[in-house]
Formats: C-alpha cells, sequence, structure tokens
C-alpha cells in the first residue's frame, strides 16, 4: 500500500492541469523523472500483488512465505503474453503504410509488455497467487517434496523443498494457458486475454463512471469486509489505478 500510495503522488504531481505549472516541470526534465515511481509502482502493480498475495497466504497456512511467493510470481509470468520487437514494430509498419529500407533488420527480441502486469492482469494475479499458494501449502504440509538431510542448511533445504511444488504450479498453469488458447474465438490467446475478454472487461464496463456503479462497488466493499477482507483494496483501489490510467 504505501509503495502504490507514493507511485499515486507522483501520478498527481505529473499531471495537474496547470498550464504554467506543466510548461515549467517540461522545461527542467521533472515531467520525466516524476513519472518513474508511477512506472514502477502503479504501472506493474500485478507483479506486487501476486507475490504478495501468495505470501500471506502462505503465512497463514505456517509454509515458507517467501518461495511461495516467488513460485507464484513465475507461475503467473508464465502466463503473461509476450511481446516480440520486430512483430510489433512490423505491425506499427503496417498499420500506417510504412517501409523500412531493405538492408534495416527488425529487432527479434522478446519483452513483457506492461499491459499485462498492471492493472489489467490484476485479476489473473489474484486467480494465480491462490492457487499457486494452495498447490505449495498442500505439497508441503503433506510432505511432498524432496527432502534433505539435516546437515544441509535451511536455506538450502527449503529451497529444495519447494522445487516440486514449483514444478507442479508452473506445469499447472501453463497447461491451463494452452487449453484456453485452443477456445476459439478471436483474441483469445491464453489466460490472460481469456480472463479479461470475459470477466474484468465486462465487470470494467458496468463499473463504470456514474454514481450508480460507485455505490455498488462501495456496497461489495462492506460484503467483503464483513468477510475480513479489506474491501477498499480490494475494490476501489483497483478500479481507481485502472481508470486513472485511462
Amino acid at each position: 500500500m504505501p509503495v502504490l500510495i507514493i507511485g499515486s503522488i507522483f501520478s498527481l504531481l505529473n499531471n495537474l492541469a496547470i498550464p504554467s505549472y506543466q510548461n515549467f516541470i517540461e522545461s527542467v526534465g521533472l515531467k520525466a523523472f516524476f513519472s518513474i515511481p508511477n512506472l514502477v509502482t502503479n504501472d506493474i502493480i500485478s507483479i506486487y500483488a501476486v507475490f504478495f498475495i501468495a505470501y500471506f497466504y502462505a503465512k497463514r497456512e505456517n509454509v515458507d512465505q517467501g518461495v511461495a511467493g516467488m513460485v507464484a510470481l513465475f507461475s503467473f509470468l508464465a502466463v503473461v503474453p509476450m511481446g516480440n520487437a520486430a512483430a510489433t514494430i512490423s505491425a506499427f509498419l503496417t498499420e500506417n503504410n510504412l517501409k523500412v529500407a531493405e538492408d534495416v533488420v527488425l529487432p527479434a527480441g522478446n519483452y513483457i509488455p506492461f499491459e499485462w502486469i498492471g492493472a489489467k492482469g490484476l485479476f489473473v494475479a489474484i486467480f494465480v497467487a491462490l492457487i499457486s499458494a494452495k498447490i505449495y501449502s498442500t505439497m508441503i504440509n503433506k510432505k511432498m517434496m524432496i527432502k534433505m538431510p539435516e546437515s544441509v542448511p535451511p536455506t538450502i533445504s527449503k529451497s529444495f523443498g519447494g522445487l516440486l511444488p514449483g514444478f507442479v504450479s508452473i506445469l499447472f498453469f501453463i497447461g491451463l494457458d494452452r487449453l484456453v488458447s485452443l477456445i476459439p474465438i478471436e483474441g483469445v490467446t491464453g489466460i490472460q486475454t481469456g480472463i479479461y475478454s470475459f470477466i474484468q472487461a465486462p465487470m470494467e464496463a458496468f463499473l463504470g463512471n456514474n454514481v450508480w456503479s460507485f455505490i455498488f462497488a462501495i456496497f461489495l466493499c462492506q460484503i467483503l469486509w464483513s468477510l475480513g477482507i479489506h474491501g477498499m483494496s480490494a475494490i476501489i483501489l483497483p478500479l481507481s489505478i485502472h481508470y486513472g490510467q485511462l
């Protein structure tokens, strides 16, 4: 939470609708500087969410929180749609009827789009964190892990103990991602695009910028509070981050 607040404060400083202020921060180079904290906080909120949700779930189950968080994180990254620099540039050139010189070779490196690790990926981050943490804690509590001799340092022993749960978690999500990609619907290429198309996008459309949607969101917050869940963090914060990026 403090990290997100810091990012939001810098975002506010960067976007104050005062022409003279905007001219000043642009002239002295502060606008680019102010954008960095928001870029590494709110714009990648799903990274923080998937780790810490799994972390606190594991804490409740009395298993190693750090390993559970890392298992959830790499399981999440495994289902994030990767981008390819050459494909992205080629698509841009085609859309704008542009061509590159014959001797120019487009870079072919892969990258992780911010699109799917920000607010747009929150639903998947929550889903992956809970399932992967459940897999990890269940296997650890049932002793389904690699056991090292007592002479091995605890840190090394914990690392090896998380290998089997880690394999099971990442294979489960990669397999599920491939299954979802087989759905014959345009635009659905995996878990991220599938969940966004069928669940998150309709909810965002319903929870739009009007008083009734705000009342509904507050109502959901109160229900979550009654279940012991921080309603403001679960409902209002993700929506605020999402609509703040539009």
